[in-house]
């Protein structure tokens, strides 16, 4: 197969912009066409006061921890690179990532603008690899909550989805960190894929592979992923309980690694919008929660994934600085 036919055929394997809308539209108005607006009115003078400020704290520091991990990963290989410009690299990529079609937007952009100053499988890798992390942290976690879980409760057939995504991750694992099993797979790859694609990601499996003699860097993103995803666990169940006044630690620890898992396996809106609703109404049921409170639970959601607009801040103040710089000069 020619280079053009092949760069082609990659090409024709994008998602459909209507199926994206889709995906994003039609789970929000199926939640919200099944509630009174004055019953959600009613059921929102019933949340707690700390509700909302608690989720945003805790959203707010999650982002944070999110580019100090993705730093961590490159100064294994660039000591030299500022966590200060890393950071401001990372909201930047969360304040565009609310516009552009796919929950992996962030990481595209995030790797686009940084790769301007480093090397671009560098870059590329450290996102994988925290993808990697992050995918096997939420694995375990739901494992956790599982075990604790009362089988009544847990969805069917929950057990083989884990199964499932941990063979995934095993199969990635060995993808990522396995000379030997690329070698012998890298002519296949090479006769369906065009030069330049392989080329790249040949590179940015290199730098994936010499992670392996990173271990306490490995160890150490290790550590900010569980904290980060163990944040994110708390903030829904906190959500939860300023919505309904129940603490169901247990049943979030089950319900939400799983939702997050099948948002990065399916990256077909932005951050995730109607794919994450569609998934939350399904734990809501699952355990006997309102409609109402499912909808507060999504109003409220929308209010974090908002609050990325901070990363709108920095891209101003650059603009208004180069903008003073050119009247002085």
């Amino acid at each position: 197969m020619s280079t053009s036919k092949r760069t082609q055929a990659v090409r024709h394997w994008r998602i459909p912009r209507w199926l994206r809308f889709t995906a994003a539209i039609v789970p929000l108005v199926w939640i919200f066409s099944r509630i009174e607006p004055r019953e959600l009115i009613e059921a929102s003078g019933r949340v707690a006061w700390w509700t909302v400020p608690t989720v945003l704290c805790i959203a707010l520091s999650v982002m944070v921890l999110q580019g100090v991990r993705w730093w961590l990963l490159m100064f294994a290989f660039m000591p030299e690179l500022p966590l200060k410009s890393t950071l401001t690299v990372h909201f930047k990529a969360l304040f565009y990532s609310l516009a552009l079609p796919s929950s992996a937007a962030q990481d595209v952009v995030r790797a686009a603008v940084l790769a301007r100053q480093a090397d671009y499988s560098i870059v590329w890798g450290a996102t994988w690899v925290a993808r990697l992390l992050g995918l096997l942290v939420l694995v375990l976690l739901s494992l956790m909550g599982l075990t604790q879980l009362d089988t009544q409760v847990a969805p069917a057939h929950i057990h083989l989805v884990i199964s499932g995504t941990i063979i995934l991750i095993a199969v990635l694992l060995v993808f990522s960190f396995s000379k030997k099993v690329t070698k012998r797979l890298r002519p296949a790859f090479q006769r369906i894929l065009p030069y330049k694609i392989t080329r790249i990601v040949e590179e940015i499996r290199q730098a994936i592979y010499v992670y392996i003699h990173k271990l306490p860097t490995l160890l150490g993103v290790l550590v900010i992923t569980l904290a980060m995803q163990l944040l994110l666990i708390l903030n829904a169940t906190l959500l939860i309980m300023g919505i309904t006044g129940e603490f169901l630690f247990e049943i979030v620890l089950s319900f939400i690694p799983l939702i997050e898992i099948l948002c990065l396996s399916l990256p077909l809106t932005p951050n995730g919008i109607g794919v994450r609703e569609a998934l939350l109404a399904l734990m809501f049921n699952q355990v006997g929660l309102s409609e109402e409170q499912l909808g507060l639970y999504v109003v409220i959601g929308f209010l974090v994934s908002a609050l990325k607009v901070v990363g709108g801040v920095p891209i101003l103040w650059e603009s208004v600085t180069a903008r003073n710089t050119d009247k002085n000069g």
